[in-house]
């Protein structure tokens, strides 16, 4: 096979990666380079080891058909693997082309292992003298493990990363993910010895000062950075634990300190971008660690106090978010803004102190009640129920749930509660109360999601439950109760009533001559129930799909894409039942119509029409 690929191809990437592409290839980090149907495929090996294929040409180009498992492709970008491929593939070729007997150039790994001990040290040191940063590397790497010197290092090694890509004091989107990369590795590189002796004092050492560095990157973070630094922070954190082992008393004291950072991140004042980020990861990664350690209930309890402090419920505003008396208008978008955070704020904490409460072996009701006096969202409730039944106490758990469900209501967390109440009523057998709960559900049911419809779910259920002849006339008091267009439909359909389905179809489109939301949704129903309304209905279904794709063009269509869109609806006009002749005749009618839109009538004879 022909080792040639298209001329153009160092094109396609940036300077840098062809930069980094060529030092992989020299190093001999690009291995299997084997042929195969449509081009070559390799593996590159990082620090990961990842899966490339590069086409050859005739095969597909670049930019296009060149594939890589790296994170960086399957963002969307080519990546220095595949640059790498690439470069070793001309390094075959220009090989080949100088001699027939001439081998593939040795890889580092081979140069460097046929060398003379001595002539490597010599070069080493020679390249570390012209290189501050290789020197501080090969110090880094060589020294022994030392974590105040290291943590010198580490802090130097990352300052100098963030300046020389922060070339406007600011690290634009395109060098974000090569400067995460070598952010990355410089933590890595530094803290691995230590990592492998896991001394506790030493590693919070290197997270603080990974932690402090980090305040001072300003990123266009699109591509994930501060999450990625925090997780290797958080390893840090984790192997310090885990070195502690069975020492509850020193966990205590390095989770306080941990809490004391995050207190006094959220409370500083210097304006630095990671500042409140940093001090919510802190939070996430404690309240996951030792969140249902009973051993840690105090110190958990304690963070929970604490982060309460932080956010005060804005003045003005009632507990539930209401406006007060004497709120003017231009305060209300920021004083609710505020109320939500505030409110975002109460619910994790209560979750957490939940968790923790229970972790200690408190009285369920006991808890319950210090709880809810901290928030009553959804979330928490919904907590709390899971953990008064996992206590036995699922009388307790639907009492709670109980008093904060509204029958009818149709906010998020109304619904979610209501559906949790469903399962428990199922759990203990109590058939009137999940027959009433069901009829309050389907009040608030919407339509269907996803072709699903929970209203027609409800209605099935609580059928199963209704004696048969009772049904009927249960069934129609319902309809006559519910609000919801849609999820009236719905439940129609699920009781086969085609007639009164189209009934209920016929009085949305009623208003056909107006462009507003009551046609559209009427079609939209039509459409989800197509096939049950074609058995009687089928003239009338024709009839209205025809009206609906003629509406698409009058005033709506304009350009190649909204023609296919339009054609689309005429195919399927055309397959129902008698709807040839009608598609047709639209189609003419729109030939005669708008004979200069070349690209609908193209789209038109495509079509076949």
């Amino acid at each position: 096979m022909e080792h040639e690929l298209l001329p153009d191809w160092e094109a396609c990437f940036s300077p840098d990666y062809l930069r980094r592409g060529e030092k992989y290839a020299a190093q001999g980090l690009v291995r299997d380079l084997a042929p195969c149907e449509r081009g070559w495929t390799a593996t590159v090996c990082g620090s990961e080891s990842y899966r490339a294929f590069v086409p050859r040409r005739g095969s597909g180009t670049i930019a296009s058909d060149a594939s890589c498992t790296c994170p960086w492709f399957e963002k969307g970008h080519l990546c220095k693997h595949i640059a790498a491929v690439c470069i070793a593939l001309e390094s075959q070729r220009g090989g080949a082309g100088t001699s027939a007997s001439s081998q593939a150039p040795l890889s580092l790994d081979e140069l460097i292992a046929g060398a003379d001990d001595r002539a490597v040290r010599e070069l080493l040191a020679r390249a570390a003298r012209e290189d501050e940063r290789l020197a501080r590397r090969v110090r880094m790497t060589l020294s022994p493990p030392d974590a105040k010197e290291a943590s010198r290092q580490l802090s130097a090694a990352l300052s100098d990363i963030r300046r020389s890509y922060a070339r406007r004091g600011f690290i634009d989107y395109r060098d974000a993910l090569p400067f995460e990369h070598e952010y990355l590795d410089a933590i890595e590189g530094v803290t691995a010895p230590f990592m492998a002796a896991g001394d506790a004092k030493e590693l919070f050492e290197l997270a603080d000062t990974v932690v402090a560095r980090l305040r001072h990157v300003e990123i266009d973070d699109s591509d994930g950075f501060s999450s990625a630094a925090m997780a290797a922070v958080e390893r840090l954190w984790d192997r310090a634990f885990e070195s502690l082992g069975q020492r509850p008393n020193e966990v205590t004291g390095c989770i306080r300190q941990l809490v004391k950072r995050s207190a006094e991140l959220a409370e500083s004042a210097s304006g630095h971008t990671f500042d409140e980020f940093i001090s919510g990861e802190i939070d996430e990664y404690l309240a996951r660690r030792f969140g249902d350690d009973g051993e840690q209930a105090e110190v958990m309890l304690e963070l929970v106090r604490r982060r309460m402090e932080r956010v005060p419920l804005p003045e003005g505003l009632g507990s539930d978010g209401g406006l007060g008396p004497d709120i003017v208008c231009d305060q209300a978008h920021c004083l609710r803004g505020q109320w939500f955070h505030a409110e975002f704020e109460r619910s994790w904490g209560a979750r957490l102190m939940a968790r923790a409460m229970f972790a200690r072996g408190d009285d369920a009701l006991e808890v319950t009640r210090t709880v809810l006096e901290v928030s009553q969202s959804g979330d928490v409730l919904l907590q709390l129920s899971e953990m008064l039944v996992d206590a036995g106490r699922t009388d307790e758990a639907i009492g709670l749930l109980e008093n904060q469900y509204r029958s009818g209501e149709s906010t998020y967390d109304d619904a979610r509660i209501g559906q949790r109440l469903r399962g428990l009523y199922r759990g203990v057998g109590d058939i009137e109360r999940l027959s009433g709960l069901l009829e309050g559900l389907l009040m608030s049911a919407g339509g269907s999601w996803n072709g699903v419809s929970p209203a027609a779910d409800l209605l099935g259920e609580l059928r199963g439950l209704t004696p048969a002849a009772e049904w009927p006339l249960r069934r129609d008091e319902l309809f006559g109760r519910m609000d919801s267009f849609e999820a009236r439909c719905a439940c129609l359909a699920a009781e086969g009533m085609a007639d009164a389905l189209m009934e209920e179809i016929e009085a949305g489109l009623a208003p056909l001559a107006e462009e507003g939301a009551g046609p559209y949704r009427a079609f939209r129903v039509l459409l989800e129930n197509e096939k049950l309304l074609l058995k009687d209905h089928a003239p009338r279904v024709v009839e209205i799909s025809r009206a609906h794709v003629e509406r698409l063009m009058d005033g709506y269509a304009s350009g190649r894409k909204a023609y296919q869109a339009a054609i689309k609806e005429l195919d399927h006009l055309r397959g129902l039942p008698g709807g040839d002749g009608p598609a047709r005749e639209v189609a003419e009618a729109w030939r005669a119509a708008y004979p200069r839109r070349r690209a609908l009538m193209e789209e038109l004879d495509k079509a076949g029409y």
